[in-house]
């Protein structure tokens, strides 16, 4: 993959990253007033800086599709496999990992880690499976 394709792929897979956190966010304000969600206000931020959410996941996005172009060759399977495989990958080290972590040295609520998990696992997919689309497309 040469670097303008690979910059395409990245700054594509930024953008999706952003939109899959926008639309989490969006579930999780309404999700997390419900009974079930309760939970310490001091842990939430009241506030939040778009921006920045943006750029993060961009850079994000760019890493994620260099990583995967490094590791495209060892990945299992074909094309669709191998962003899949990425995508199981990715949610193991990046959401069950963290959520585990907190389980053990914070006090948040099973149904916040839980979700987490799942929508974890839902984002994840999204970025791994865009990204085999991609990377066929730029290779």
């Amino acid at each position: 993959m040469n670097v303008k394709r690979l910059l395409l792929a990245g700054s594509i897979t930024g953008i999706l990253f952003g939109l899959c956190d926008a639309v989490l966010g969006f579930i999780s304000m309404s999700l997390f007033q419900l009974p079930l969600f309760a939970s310490d206000p001091a842990l939430w931020k009241t506030t939040f800086n778009p921006v920045m959410g943006l750029v993060v996941d961009f850079i994000y996005g760019l890493l994620l599709a260099l990583i995967f172009a490094v590791l495209y060759p060892s990945l299992p399977g074909r094309r669709w496999g191998k962003g899949l495989s990425f995508a199981l990958i990715l949610w193991f080290l990046r959401v069950v990992m963290g959520v585990v972590s907190m389980r053990v040295m914070l006090n948040v609520p099973d149904p916040i880690l839980g979700y987490w998990l799942v929508s974890g696992l839902a984002e994840m997919l999204v970025l791994g499976l865009a990204l085999s689309g991609l990377y066929g497309l730029t290779n």
